[in-house]
């Protein structure tokens, strides 16, 4: 449970930053668009954006949480434990790697016996 709700949490913050971004980005680009064509002002202003609220509502939940299950109630070294920490493991899928160097290899082997066969003809 302890690694789940940490999982949870670090893809909470990293859906936060990533709304950030995005709203911030959508503001600018709204702002330019009023520029470029006065005739249209305003027109993203009716538009309702969720401005992180969300997620930060859900970093904030699991946050107590965890400190109420795990800490003690101490909000601030739930924090502290749920930070990513280098080597935990969280996160982290080799299947992709395992499957492209396995793939790789078969590859490698197939390719050296084509050869094998193409060349052993070429030789008589």
């Amino acid at each position: 449970i302890k690694r789940a709700i940490a999982d949870i949490y670090r893809t909470a913050k990293l859906l936060h930053n990533f709304s950030i971004m995005n709203y911030t980005g959508f503001i600018k680009i709204a702002k330019k668009f009023d520029k470029t064509f006065p005739d249209h002002k305003g027109t993203f202003k009716r538009i309702i954006c969720d401005d992180e609220k969300q997620a930060e509502m859900l970093t904030a939940r699991m946050e107590r949480l965890y400190a109420r299950w795990f800490c003690d109630g101490e909000i601030r070294e739930a924090q502290a434990q749920l930070l990513s920490k280098r080597g935990d493991g969280l996160m982290m899928d080799w299947t992709q790697l395992r499957l492209g160097y396995r793939l790789g290899m078969c590859s490698i082997l197939a390719l050296w016996v084509a050869w094998d066969c193409v060349w052993g003809q070429f030789a008589k």
